[in-house]
Parts: structure tokens; C-alpha cells; sequence
């Protein structure tokens, strides 16, 4: 598996964690591995320099709100130091940029800045030494596009099922004391939150305490983080308790929410 480029030539002392972050993430778009990674088989994708760069695309996706090509002349405008917007990049130039652009790359830049917060921030929250992690799915409605419908299916709503959609279904492993996206994944829509939830646990380590809603428990999954040595508790059973999902060595001794949890 790729684990792309570290920089170790910024100082953690001299420079503010957002700055040495910053620079981390340019390091990281920088590589070759990095840039050269796109879908479809386009090899060389983003490792020449153009108008519209890899750097420039993954900045207009992450930031874009309104009308496309709008905000493209104004990100141009910026970049030139114009007075006026410069329609430098079409839009349909960016929707095949986009297009050859491996879902993968965010997930790096994720993976990335949320090592850098553990391993470099000095302010992070946590509650008597676990990190609070939880995760929730949804369902998201998905564009009207044949690419799409290939890959999710389309499934049909309404009460004669006559509105054919096409539907994902989302899930977020979330810190809530850091307000923190660890790691999100999307399946088509007949997937399972618990699927979605195994693929999560790579992220959840025994010093974490997971938070579940009251549709996420069953016999083999409790099984299955007990045996991985990770303390989780449901919504319901926080209403009563701070935790009766536990494993049994931490339920014999944690008795009320203002106690401290027993160290291992």
C-alpha cells in the first residue's frame, strides 16, 4: 500500500502546526507517486504542468459553491493578480480533469491531516484518555448520470415506484471532541452501515472508546470489538449509564459517568 511522502525538513518548534500541516500537504502533491495516480487507466495524468494542475483541480473541488465556470474565472483572477475575472479553464476542461481524478487522492490528503493532528497538535481533547469516536451512515441522492447509475444501480421510490433515483449510502468514523472526519466511506445503496462499519475499525485502536446508535449492535459485532479489545457504547444504554456495551472487565468497574475508567 502507498504511503506517500513525510516531510521532515519543517521544524514542529519554528513553525504553527496549521503552517507545518500546510506544508505537509504540499509535500505530499508534490510526489510522483501521488500525482501520478488517476482512474481509467491514464497513467501520466497530472504529472505535467498545465493551466489547470492537480493542485489547482483538487482547490476547485473542495471549494467551488456556486456557478462552476464562475467560480473557476474568479480562482484564476486570484491566481493571476487580475483586476477582472480571467476565463483561463473552461468548465468542461474541469469536468474531464475531474473525471480522470482517482477518489483516492482525498482520501490520502484525509489520511494526512488527520496524522499530522494526532502526531503534532498540542490541543487534542480527549475524555480520561480515550479519543470518542463515532460513526452514523445516511443516504445520499446521487446525480442523474449513466457513469453513476453503473455504479450504484438506480432503485425506484415513491408509493408505485415510478421515481427511478440512484442513492449511496454513506458512513463517517468521526471524533467528536476534536471535531475530526477520520475516515468516511460511500457503497451503493443495498449496502449495510455495519459493512461500512468493518471497514472503519482499521481506523480504531483500544484506546478509543466508539459510539454507536442503537442500530448498529448485534451479537457478532460486539463479539468482534471485544476481541479487537475496543470499548463501545450505544445511545440508548448512555441514557442509564456511561457504558453497558463494554467488555466485562470494564463493566464490573465503571460504575457512573463522573468516575474515572479503569486502567489496563
Amino acid at each position: 500500500r502507498y504511503k506517500g511522502g513525510i516531510s521532515s525538513h519543517f521544524s514542529v518548534k519554528t513553525t504553527s502546526y496549521r503552517e507545518h500541516l500546510s506544508n505537509d500537504i504540499d509535500y505530499e502533491i508534490d510526489e510522483s507517486t501521488y500525482r501520478g495516480r488517476a482512474k481509467f487507466g491514464h497513467e501520466r495524468v497530472f504529472t505535467r504542468e498545465r493551466k489547470l494542475t492537480l493542485r489547482r483541480l483538487l482547490l476547485s473541488i473542495m471549494t467551488f459553491k456556486s456557478a462552476l465556470q464562475r467560480d473557476l474565472d474568479r480562482l484564476y483572477k486570484q491566481l493571476y493578480r487580475e483586476d477582472f475575472n480571467i476565463r483561463a479553464v473552461t468548465k468542461g476542461a474541469l469536468s474531464q480533469a475531474r473525471a480522470k481524478l482517482d477518489p483516492w487522492a482525498f482520501q490520502r490528503l484525509n489520511e494526512v491531516a488527520v496524522d499530522r493532528f494526532y502526531t503534532r497538535c498540542d490541543t487534542v481533547s480527549q475524555w480520561y484518555g480515550y479519543r470518542l469516536l463515532a460513526v452514523d451512515g445516511t443516504r445520499l441522492m446521487l446525480p442523474n448520470h449513466a457513469t453513476v447509475k453503473e455504479a450504484f444501480g438506480v432503485h425506484h421510490f415513491g408509493p408505485k415506484a415510478a421515481a427511478p433515483r440512484s442513492m449511496a449510502l454513506g458512513s463517517m468514523l468521526y471524533d467528536v471532541l476534536n471535531q475530526l472526519t477520520i475516515d468516511a466511506r460511500l457503497a451503493p445503496y443495498s449496502g449495510s452501515e455495519r459493512a461500512l462499519l468493518l471497514e472503519h475499525l482499521a481506523q480504531v485502536y483500544d484506546h478509543d472508546l466508539l459510539l454507536l446508535d442503537r442500530g448498529y449492535p448485534c451479537f457478532w459485532l460486539l463479539f468482534l470489538l471485544q476481541a479487537k479489545g475496543i470499548p463501545v457504547a450505544d445511545g440508548q444504554s448512555l441514557k442509564a449509564a456511561p457504558v453497558s456495551c463494554l467488555p466485562r472487565a470494564y463493566l464490573h468497574n465503571w460504575p457512573s459517568a463522573t468516575s474515572r475508567p479503569p486502567q489496563s
